[in-house]
C-alpha cells in the first residue's frame, strides 16, 4: 500500500534528521571550539585570505605545524573530519529517500490523473482496440479492468 511506503520514508527521514542534528552538535564543537579558536590565534589569516582570493599564498604544512603539535587541536581536526563524513553519509541517505518520496508522489498523481481520465472514457463497447497506437494499449487495458471490477 502506498500510504505505508510514504509513512516508512517519512519516519526514516525524521530519524536521519534527528541523527544529523545530533552529529552536527559534535561537529560544531570539534570544528569551532577545539580547532577554530586556537588556530585562529596561532595562524596568520592573511595567507588564508590570499589563497581564498586566488593569490599566491604558499600555504603548506609548515604554517600549521605548531598548531598540530597541540593534540587537542589535532584531535579536533580528526574528529571534525570524521563527523563531517558521517553527516555527508546521512545527507546522502536523506537525498535518496527524498527522491523515493518524490517518485511515489509522482506515481500517485499519475495514477490519479489516469483514473480520472478513465472515468471520462465512453463505455467499453464504444472503445476500439488500440491496434495502431501502442501508447493507447495501457489506458485501454486499465479502462477495461476498472470498468469490469
Amino acid at each position: 500500500m502506498i500510504d505505508r511506503r510514504f509513512q516508512r520514508i517519512l519516519l526514516r527521514l525524521e530519524f536521519l534528521y534527528k541523527q544529523l542534528t545530533a552529529e552536527e552538535e559534535y561537529f560544531r564543537y570539534d570544528s569551532e571550539i577545539l580547532t577554530y579558536e586556537p588556530v585562529y590565534n596561532a595562524i596568520d589569516h592573511q595567507l588564508i585570505l590570499k589563497e581564498h582570493y586566488g593569490e599566491e599564498a604558499n600555504l603548506n604544512y609548515e604554517i600549521f605545524r605548531d598548531s598540530f603539535k597541540d593534540i587537542k587541536i589535532k584531535n579536533g581536526f580528526v574528529m571534525a573530519g570524521l563527523e563531517f563524513s558521517i553527516m555527508n553519509g546521512q545527507l546522502e541517505q536523506m537525498k535518496k529517500l527524498s527522491e523515493q518520496l518524490v517518485g511515489l508522489i509522482e506515481n500517485e498523481t499519475k495514477y490519479e490523473r489516469l483514473t480520472q481520465m478513465v472515468r471520462n472514457v465512453p463505455p467499453t463497447s464504444d472503445i476500439l482496440p488500440p491496434q495502431h497506437n501502442p501508447y493507447l494499449v495501457v489506458p485501454f487495458i486499465i479502462t477495461i479492468l476498472i470498468r469490469n471490477k
